[in-house]
C-alpha cells in the first residue's frame, strides 16, 4: 500500500511499511508499546502525532517504526491511498493492473 492521506490504510493490518504487516512483525505488544489502537488507520496516527509524543524504546525495531511514522508526517498528502499489488519480488503494480487482475481472479473464482 502506498500511503498518501492514510485514511484507507490500517496501521497494524495493511502492508504499508517497509516491515510489512506490523501486526505480524510486532504482535499484540506493538499496540501497547507504541500506544496505537489495534483498528487505527495511518491517518489517525498522523493526526494524533501532535498530541502523541515519540517514545524511545529498548527494542530497535520499535524505534524504526517511530521513525517511519515521522517520515510520513513530514510528507502529508490530500490524495487517496494507493493499493499496490506485488507481481514478483521487488516489482509492484497498482491502478489499472490491479483492477484487471482482480477482475480476472474474481471470474476464475466464479467459474469454480
Amino acid at each position: 500500500m502506498e500511503v498518501r492521506n492514510g485514511q484507507n490504510t490500517l496501521f497494524w493490518h495493511d502492508n504499508w511499511s517497509k516491515f510489512g504487516c506490523l501486526k505480524e512483525v510486532l504482535g499484540d505488544r506493538g499496540c501497547i508499546a507504541l500506544g496505537i489502537l489495534d483498528q487505527a488507520v495511518v491517518a489517525d496516527v498522523l493526526g494524533n502525532q501532535r498530541r502523541r509524543r515519540r517514545r524511545r524504546h529498548r527494542e530497535n525495531l520499535l524505534n524504526e517504526v517511530e521513525a517511519e511514522i515521522d517520515s510520513l508526517q513530514s510528507a502529508p498528502s490530500l490524495e487517496e491511498d494507493f493499493p499496490l499489488w506485488k507481481q514478483k519480488e521487488g516489482v509492484h503494480a497498482g491502478g489499472l493492473f490491479l483492477k484487471k487482475n482482480m477482475a480476472a481472479a474474481s471470474l476464475w473464482l466464479l467459474s469454480m
